[in-house]
Order: structure tokens, then C-alpha cells, then sequence
């Protein structure tokens, strides 16, 4: 899996922000504070990294059950792809 497009993501007053940069303001309209799991998500996405390491990670950092990191996944892949961020 893979975020395509230029986003920016800053530390801003203690908060994780995200906001689309370049060309890519043309096509998301995401402005999005993230929580420490979106950020990995985010980070994770970004690099391209296979949805069972996203997974894998989120379970080992917070010792939670695959089935729900899936579905915390899977939602916040479909709040990107609603805000036209381009998800492959």
C-alpha cells in the first residue's frame, strides 16, 4: 500500500498535521490532525510498506488483536480515499 501525491506532515503546538503540497492541492482536500496510530498509519503508508507490517506494527506497539488494527486500518484508508488522497 502506498499514499501517492506531496503531503506535508509537521508537528504543529503537539499535533501531527497533514496537508497536501505542490499538485497534489489540486486533487485532496485533506487538512488532517493525526493521533499517534494515523501517524503511523500515515508513516507507514507513505513508505509503502504491505498492510501486515502496518499491522504487525500496530499490534506490537500496542498489544491489540490483528482483527481490530484491520479495521482501524481499512477505516482510515477509506477517510483518505474520501478526501481524494490516492491510496494504492
Amino acid at each position: 500500500m502506498k499514499i501517492k501525491g506531496e503531503y506535508s506532515v509537521r508537528e504543529i503546538a503537539g499535533e501531527t498535521v497533514v496537508v497536501p503540497i505542490g499538485e497534489t492541492v489540486l486533487k485532496s482536500n485533506i487538512l488532517a490532525v493525526l493521533n499517534e496510530t494515523g501517524k503511523i498509519f500515515w508513516d507507514m503508508l507513505a513508505k509503502g510498506s504491505e498492510e501486515n507490517e502496518i499491522i504487525g506494527a500496530i499490534c506490537d506497539e500496542y498489544e491489540v488483536d490483528t482483527d481490530t488494527v484491520k479495521k482501524d486500518l481499512d477505516d482510515f484508508v477509506a477517510y483518505l480515499k474520501n478526501n481524494h488522497v490516492e491510496v494504492e
